[in-house]
């Protein structure tokens, strides 16, 4: 029997040159497949082989900050009794373990378990005795807790949904807001996100809708406000960049800027989101002509241009993406200069069916002070996350000041991004745009489709899947039985909560002796285009910037 969920262990491992034991705590994932991936761990030690005490108090608050606090005490052996043993006694040892996950956050029934030790393989005849258990448990009032759900879903509220309009979310007036850009699709993926994957027969998702009938989309992808460029136009031959961007073409606030959009999960993990995005001005003039309508020379030159390298640009880069330490896990991530600043592991992928059939709100959130990227999971069963980190963006000018100040020529060029057409502008870059703009990608483009062959009743046909295929006849996904509503879990963070909840990555606690720094920290990603073979395949039934909405002014 396989049991996933968040584990807190305690190991014991025996020093090889120091000799002696090493008490190694850890708090760890563990998948429905039974796969293990250790979120933060310590070592203390060595100590001598005796009987002690582990004083451990465990906390999970709101569905995603978990802690682990430990005392180790030795026991005080008698003279000529059995306990007695050579050395020092053990000192106390003391310890805490901090992360943040969002790993099955949104279950309404979970359970607490105790294993059992296998410690009789390390020293035998060693037992384990557990006293004194108790467990607690503060109840969330579920009538002051509101629906996981964007901020935007409140658009039905929304008054004269065109540009430049007063927008009035979710019933509260707000006067001072500007919308800068409401997709066409947004108000529908507004309305499924707040009544959920149970109600599909008031409400279905626009990604969803299209799914089995013929589209043929009359709307523009683009309403004035946007740069389209696609990798994917009909004269390219082999380009070495996929998929296709929308580049915001006036400039936008760097302070109160508020972006929402909407796409099933397989499709988020094609996407990121950019802001603060600035490229140097010959960059742009480029992104202008390719972009521009109607044949010409300069088109074509300068789409050949943005087909074959990547753009040099700034900006702070989020999306969602697989674990780079298993990937059957999924985070949401914060980016700058191809560097994680943060990011949080948010749930299990599950099979293609639920890959395709989940929905996801990715929203954006520029403070001036922080970027706070939140996303609403709505999983194909029913279930309803939510999840949010941040980032302090007083690290970008530091950051760069750092890299200018240490005199290391070989930073200031550095490598194109492994997954997205962009990569770190030279900070030398002289002629770079001092304006900020929003950066939306997806690694595969949108494509107008034909209708979904269907059989003799109707349903869609799925006899002429490819005999290779693996995942042609895939059975619904149905994990264990989790519910919507108002009582679903989720989580709300101020400004504080994410940093007070950063695991330190580095250095030991007490007690323990260094042994130098953990390769296994550094997180990275596989380069463009090298996908694991079980990838789902992604097709957009509608453009994602049809989702999208912009806002600015927002406090």
């Amino acid at each position: 029997v396989v049991t996933s969920g968040v584990f807190f262990s305690l190991a014991l491992v025996a020093g090889t040159d120091q000799g002696g034991l090493f008490l190694c705590p850890r708090l760890a994932l563990v998948m429905e497949s039974g796969a293990e991936v250790v979120l933060v761990d310590d070592r203390l030690g060595p100590v001598q082989p005796q009987s002690f005490y582990v004083d451990f108090a465990i906390l999970d608050d709101g569905g995603r900050n978990v802690q682990i606090d430990l005392i180790f005490r030795g026991e005080p052996a008698e003279a000529g009794t059995a306990k007695e043993f050579d050395g020092p006694p053990i000192r106390t040892l003391r310890t805490c373990l901090q992360d943040y996950t969002a790993f099955h956050g949104h279950l309404q029934s979970s359970n607490i378990s105790l294993g059992t030790t296998d410690l009789e393989q390390v020293l035998p005849e060693t037992t384990v005795h557990l006293q004194h258990l108790v467990v607690s448990e503060e109840l969330i009032d579920e009538e002051r807790v509101p629906l996981a759900q964007p901020y935007y879903s409140g658009a039905k509220n929304i008054e004269n949904g065109t540009s430049g309009s007063q927008p009035n979310l979710q019933g509260v007036a707000a006067p001072s807001m500007k919308l800068l850009h409401e997709g066409v699709d947004a108000r529908s993926a507004a309305v499924f996100a707040a009544l959920g994957v149970g109600f599909s027969a008031f409400s279905e998702h626009p990604q969803l809708a299209a799914r089995n009938k013929a589209l043929t989309p009359v709307e523009p992808n683009e309403d004035g406000f946007w740069h389209h460029i696609s990798y994917e136009d009909n004269d390219a031959k082999d380009p070495r960049l996929s998929g296709e961007f929308w580049l915001s073409k006036e400039p936008v606030d760097k302070k109160n800027l508020y972006l929402n959009c909407s796409s099933t999960l397989a499709q988020a993990l094609t996407m990121c989101i950019v802001f603060r995005f600035g490229c140097p001005q010959d960059y742009l003039h480029l992104i202008e002509q390719a972009a521009a309508e109607g044949p010409s020379a300069e088109k074509k030159e300068a789409s050949f241009v943005l087909r074959e390298w990547h753009i040099p640009a700034n900006g702070v880069v989020v999306g969602i993406e697989p674990d780079p330490r298993h990937r059957h896990l999924l985070r949401m991530f914060i980016e700058h200069r191809n560097e994680i600043k943060d990011d949080m592991v948010v749930c299990e992928r599950g099979d293609m069916s639920h890959m395709h059939d989940s929905i996801v709100n990715q929203e954006i959130y520029d403070a001036g002070i922080a970027i706070i990227y939140r996303i609403t999971l709505l999983h194909k069963d029913g279930g309803r996350q939510s999840a949010v980190i941040q980032w302090n963006t007083d690290e970008l000018e530091e950051a760069n000041l750092d890299i200018l100040r240490s005199g290391n020529n070989f930073r200031l060029v550095e490598e194109p991004s492994p997954r997205f057409p962009i990569s770190p502008c030279p900070l030398t870059q002289t002629n770079l745009s001092a304006e900020s703009r929003i950066f939306i990608y997806s690694a595969e483009a949108f494509q107008t489709t034909v209708a979904t062959p269907r059989d003799s009743s109707g349903s869609p046909a799925q006899v002429d899947a490819p005999a290779e295929d693996p995942y042609a006849n895939l059975a619904h996904y149905s994990p264990g039985a989790v519910s919507a509503g108002p009582g679903d879990s989720i989580y709300h963070s101020d400004l504080g909560t994410a940093e007070d909840w950063q695991s330190a990555k580095g250095g030991y606690s007490e007690g323990e002796m260094e042994t130098g720094p953990n390769p296994g920290d550094r997180l990275v990603r596989t380069r463009t285009g090298a996908a694991s073979f079980d990838e789902p395949s992604v097709e957009w039934k509608r453009p994602v910037i049809q989702s999208v909405v912009l806002l600015s002014k927002m406090k």
